[in-house]
């Protein structure tokens, strides 16, 4: 049997399906995936968890044309090609607050 979605994969599904401001989805990423130095800021060891979680998560729920269930259970996007939205994001800091990190995103 394929591996089952986690429950940080599902969050980080829903903080990018909820309506609203860029702000509160930046303080929400903070929040629920910014354990060192919570609600302050965000690290880059953590924001690449949040995108690690969140492209497993959409692997794990995208059912394609003629499929009935997910085929893509399990799968992941490379390590390095997510350092690489992280330094385009985070440059050389190794932490943001919210406010750095607001207006990176």
């Amino acid at each position: 049997m394929a591996p089952k979605i986690d429950s940080l994969e599902l969050f980080a599904i829903l903080l990018m399906c909820i309506e609203g401001k860029v702000d509160a989805l930046c303080d929400n990423i903070i929040t629920i995936f910014g354990w060192a130095d919570t609600d302050k800021s965000l690290h880059r060891f953590e924001f690449h968890y949040f995108l690690d979680s969140l492209f497993r998560g959409i692997l794990g729920l995208i059912i394609t044309k003629g499929e009935q269930m997910p085929t893509k259970r399990g799968f992941r996007v490379s390590s390095k090609e997510i350092i690489k939205l992280v330094q385009a994001v985070f440059g050389e800091a190794d932490s943001l607050d919210k406010e750095q990190f607001r207006a990176a995103i």
